[in-house]
């Protein structure tokens, strides 16, 4: 079958994304390493079992204030855990095969919508994962707030984190979407700054919420000489400033990169990491966290804690 199966060539052809192809985009195509084509299959068909409005498993994990009560934080972010006939898939492999293949912003909608019915009550905040294909998308902003209004969800609870895997040019329909969320209330991100794209495009464009700060850069910082941990934090805490963001430092998975990033860390950074919390599956019941503080959602029943592959 010239090295493709049927589910991923019906991947291809899927119709609401005109611009699908079964061809991957190298900057996205990377990220799949050398996954044998059983394993691409595997992802071909969860990704049109999801456009086709199948079930979406999601997990969410707390983000704190690295100063305060940890337990107060209203602060999440919404992870996608892919099974396929209970099988669990990786997530990062998922979701670079959707942008590799060009189906990212209907998988970021799908997504989307099954978020929301996790915050139609309540007050919390969320972080939710959104492709630089789907900012490329024209009117894709539109059909975003769309979902959020026909939930009655505010959107000034939504936070989109732009994923780094495609370098944005800050014109044309990636200024649309942009400003359009802004103007909507949307909090924006940069998500996994300090690795690949990074996306710093986006600050010549709108004020940011947050800056996330990649788990490699979170570790270069612990791992450099005091005074080279002030100089670089202190860099940081101007370039997130100058964006009108906070900054979250991501990767923190051990009681000691938790106590030393605290000690250094600029006035209103946050923290977000398994020795903070474990990701929970929404609807289950609650763990601990390996720190101990007691993981819980304030707003839907409980969680159940897991050992997640790592997150896109």
């Amino acid at each position: 079958m010239n090295g493709q199966d049927t589910s991923t060539r019906t991947l291809a052809k899927h119709g609401q994304n005109p611009g699908l192809s079964d061809r991957p985009d190298p900057t996205s195509a990377g990220k799949l390493g050398g996954m044998k084509m059983s394993s691409l299959s595997h992802l071909s068909a969860w990704l049109l079992q999801t456009l086709h409005g199948g079930p979406v498993d999601l997990a969410a994990q707390r983000i704190v204030p690295l100063t305060g009560n940890w337990t107060q934080s209203d602060l999440w972010e919404l992870l996608v855990r892919p099974q396929l006939d209970g099988r669990p898939l990786d997530p990062a492999s998922t979701v670079a095969w959707a942008e590799a293949n060009g189906s990212a912003p209907e998988l970021d909608l799908a997504i989307v919508a099954k978020a929301v019915t996790h915050m139609a009550a309540g007050s919390d905040r969320f972080c939710v994962n959104l492709s630089g294909l789907s900012v490329r998308t024209p009117g894709h902003a539109r059909r975003l707030t769309a979902i959020l209004a026909a939930a009655h969800v505010f959107p000034g609870r939504v936070v989109f984190e732009i994923s780094e895997r495609h370098a944005l040019e800050p014109t044309g329909h990636v200024r649309e979407n942009l400003l359009y969320l802004r103007d909507a209330g949307v909090g924006l991100a940069i998500d996994d700054f300090g690795a690949q794209c990074g996306n710093v495009s986006l600050l010549s464009i709108v004020d940011l919420k947050y800056m996330k700060a990649d788990a490699a850069l979170t570790r270069a910082v612990l791992s450099a000489d005091l005074d080279r941990k002030r100089r670089l934090t202190s860099g940081l805490a101007g370039l997130a400033d100058a964006a009108g963001a906070e900054i979250i430092f991501e990767g923190l998975e051990t009681e000691m990169s938790v106590s030393e990033i605290r000690a250094i860390a600029p006035s209103g950074s946050w923290g977000q990491g398994y020795a903070i919390h474990l990701p929970q599956l929404l609807g289950l019941p609650s763990g601990e966290g390996p720190m101990g503080q007691k993981t819980y959602f304030s707003q839907s029943s409980e969680f159940e804690a897991m050992e997640a592959p790592r997150d896109r």
